[in-house]
């Protein structure tokens, strides 16, 4: 489960924040630890395009992620564009 990354563009938040194509997508939080998106079984791409939309920008997200078989967690910023 979660949402698999197939591109990202240079010097985008996410590519800043080092996520891969590849890369697939488990959670997000806020600073404050709230939950912002979690993949479950079946996450369709339209909840999760909406649910990063609403993200704050300039507020520190972090995203859980699997690469490569590993669980890995990594510091994205959203930002206007």
């Amino acid at each position: 489960p979660g949402v698999l990354v197939a591109s990202v563009l240079a010097d985008s938040p996410a590519h800043k924040a080092g996520i891969r194509a590849g890369d697939v997508l488990l959670e997000a939080k806020n600073s404050a630890g709230a939950t912002l998106f979690q993949a479950d079984f079946g996450a369709q791409l339209p909840p999760f395009v909406e649910a990063i939309g609403s993200w704050p920008i300039g507020e520190k997200t972090e995203i859980s992620l699997l690469r490569g078989g590993r669980n890995l967690r990594v510091e994205l910023t959203p930002a206007q564009r």
